[in-house]
Formats: C-alpha cells, sequence, structure tokens
C-alpha cells in the first residue's frame, strides 16, 4: 500500500498474534522489519464439583472468552465412601412396631440394610408390624388341677389358664443306684406339676453264684442275680454282664454288672479259679523228723504247701513251701521227740492279678498224723 511518498507491504494486523514483517519502500530504497503481536492470555474460569460417597470430585477449566471455548485437563477426586454407623434393631412385640438393624451414613445420611451399602431403605421400610403373638412365660401351677402363663412383655396383661394334663403324663425318672433310691414321677406334660412319685428301691443287692471254682478245664461262668433293696428280683433287660476273657485256667477274673433303664451304676465283681488239691499218700515217722510224700499235682500249679503243727485245729502251725510242683515229698525235721505231729498240704499256683503276683490255693488236703521217735 502507498501512504504518502513511501509504500509499506505487511500482514501486520494488531489483532493477529505473531511475528508480522513489515516492507517500506520510497523510490530505489527499500527497508523492512519485522512486529511481533502476543498472543492473549485465557481467562480461565475454574468448576468445582465435590467427591460424594459414591461419586468422584471432579474440577474443571474453562475459558470465558467470547468465542473461545478453550479448556483444562480436568482434575479428579475419588469418591469417599460410606461413612456408616450400626443401628441395633428391636424386635416387634404385641404392644408396638419393631425395627429392622439398618446402617446410616453419616456423610450422605441415607440408610441401608448392610455395612457395605448395597441394599438403600427408608424409614418406612425399617419399621416391624407390631406382632400378633404374645411372649409367652413358662406354665405354672396355681393349684387345683390348673396351670397358667402370662405374656412378659412390658404393659401386656394377657393371661392363659388351663386344666393340667392327665390323659397322657410326662414321666420323670430319676435313675436308682447301687446305693442311693431312685424315683419315677408322672407329671403334667405342660407345667410339671407331679401327679404320683414311686420310689425306686436302689439296686444294693449285686451276687454271683460264686466266687471260687476248682480248676478242672472247663470256662466258668458263674450266674448273676441283681436284687434292690426291698429283695425284689430285677430283670434281665435291667442290666447287662460281661465277662472277662479266658476263665478256664487257674486266675482271678472280673464279671462286670453295668444297670440300664431305670437305674444306673456299674459294678465289678471277682471271683477265682484255683488249683486241684493233691492228698498225703504216706507219713513216715523218724528221730525229732516226719517224712511227707504226696501225690504229685503238677497241672495248673506251681508248688506245694505243707503245714504241720501239733494242733489238730492247726492252732500255731508252722508252714512249708515246695517251689517245684514235680516234688512229691519232703522231711520236715527238728521236732520235738515222741510228739505227735499233725500234717497237711495243698497246691499253689502264682499268677498275675492287677499287675501283682499272687499265689492262689487249693483247698487243705485231710490231715495225717504221725508220732515222732
Amino acid at each position: 500500500m502507498a501512504v504518502g511518498l513511501y509504500d509499506v507491504d505487511t500482514t501486520f494486523s494488531s489483532d493477529k498474534t505473531g511475528t508480522h514483517t513489515v516492507k517500506i519502500s520510497v523510490g530505489n530504497l527499500n527497508s523492512s522489519f519485522q512486529v511481533t503481536v502476543a498472543k492473549k492470555p485465557h481467562n480461565f474460569q475454574q468448576t468445582v464439583k465435590d467427591a460424594a460417597c459414591t461419586e468422584n470430585g471432579v474440577t474443571s477449566y474453562k475459558c470465558t472468552d467470547a468465542g473461545c471455548n478453550e479448556t483444562l485437563k480436568e482434575q479428579t477426586k475419588p469418591a469417599l465412601g460410606h461413612d456408616m454407623t450400626k443401628h441395633e434393631g428391636t424386635p416387634a412385640t404385641c404392644q408396638k412396631d419393631g425395627e429392622k438393624t439398618y446402617w446410616k451414613c453419616n456423610r450422605c445420611k441415607k440408610l441401608f440394610l448392610d455395612k457395605e451399602g448395597k441394599e438403600s431403605v427408608t424409614e418406612e421400610q425399617l419399621v416391624i408390624p407390631k406382632s400378633d403373638e404374645y411372649a409367652w412365660s413358662d406354665w405354672e401351677f396355681i393349684g387345683e388341677g390348673k396351670h397358667k402363663r402370662h405374656c412378659t412383655t412390658e404393659g401386656c396383661t394377657a393371661v392363659e389358664e388351663d386344666n393340667c394334663t392327665t390323659d397322657a403324663p410326662k414321666e420323670k425318672v430319676i435313675k436308682a443306684t447301687t446305693s442311693k433310691d431312685g424315683k419315677v414321677e408322672k407329671q403334667c406334660s405342660v407345667c410339671g406339676n407331679v401327679f404320683s412319685s414311686e420310689v425306686l428301691p436302689k439296686a444294693s443287692g449285686i451276687k454271683i453264684a460264686a466266687t471260687s471254682y476248682t480248676y478242672n478245664g472247663k470256662v466258668k461262668t458263674p450266674s448273676v442275680t441283681v436284687k434292690n433293696s426291698k429283695g425284689k428280683t430285677l430283670a434281665k433287660t435291667d442290666y447287662s454282664i460281661a465277662y472277662a476273657k479266658g476263665r478256664k485256667n487257674v486266675g482271678s477274673y472280673t464279671v462286670t454288672i453295668t444297670l440300664k433303664n431305670n437305674y444306673s451304676g456299674t459294678v465289678k465283681k471277682t471271683f477265682k479259679i484255683v488249683p486241684k488239691t493233691t492228698s498225703i499218700s504216706k507219713l513216715t515217722a523218724g528221730k525229732k523228723k516226719l517224712t511227707v510224700k504226696w501225690k504229685k499235682q503238677a497241672t495248673q500249679t506251681t508248688g506245694y504247701q505243707l503245714q504241720y503243727g501239733t494242733s489238730s485245729k492247726f492252732k500255731g502251725a508252722k508252714t512249708a513251701t515246695i517251689t517245684n510242683n514235680k516234688t512229691v515229698s519232703k522231711a520236715i525235721s527238728k521236732l520235738k521227740a515222741k510228739k505227735k505231729y499233725y500234717v497237711r498240704i495243698r497246691t499253689y499256683k502264682t499268677v498275675k492279678v492287677n499287675g501283682k503276683s499272687v499265689k492262689l490255693y487249693s483247698a487243705w488236703s485231710k490231715a495225717k498224723s504221725g508220732l515222732t521217735k
């Protein structure tokens, strides 16, 4: 363009940002220079949406200049989550409504049926309508064959009264033992009122048929009798019997009687099987001594025991033990001269009873007497 005596060539404009070149020509003379127009700053406006329990918070920026839609990147703040407080429910009664257990957020004030806040609920939905059923107490006997119960809810005066049930009474058994009587009570099945009571005499008479047997190679099974303190024999269904194993060889054995049904307790009875005895076959007198010979009894025996003395009843008698069951004679010395002595013999076997070694003896043989020289 021409301005007076010179020409100007440029793209410069004050409303266009950037760098512009300006050329000026005067005749044959040319000159140029650059002009920079700075970019106008945006006028950003901030908009803030606070974070809530379930929604993220957002901060945004937008230029408010006319015709400008420039924005900045949004800034996000994570959701806060619920701040729950639990409220315990109350059951409905016959007098007033109840309320369900619920959780309330202290931040958003919303109500929920679960701690995680997944199931929302209104105040109306929390209400449990009052019940048509009463909170009855236990029945109590009030005399004259009757019982009653009442509602235990505060403020409720409901009462029910009825006759005791005698057609199908409940039976309560206090079991008898070997040392204490029991009883059988017939009660009202509703209130427990006792119509009748019968004593169960204690099972104090428990016996086995025999407590000692002589070995004969056969199993021994003594019968059991159980009687109550009145002498009545109990039915076999009122007890069980357990016998120890074996019961054939010389030894000590246990019978266990366990009471059942209306009786309670366990009793153990023991019996023993003793060895066969033997007999003295010859008694020979010597000077201040006697020589005894007997029949060998080696089956289920360990040895023999001799007893001798001047009394026919063996009062103050002495004993001698022979530990070999194959031995059949024994000389008894250091006796008084010209004195009558009585001698008898029995067998024995050493067995284990409750972990201890015990000698079980046969019956004594018939006594024989001899006069020393």
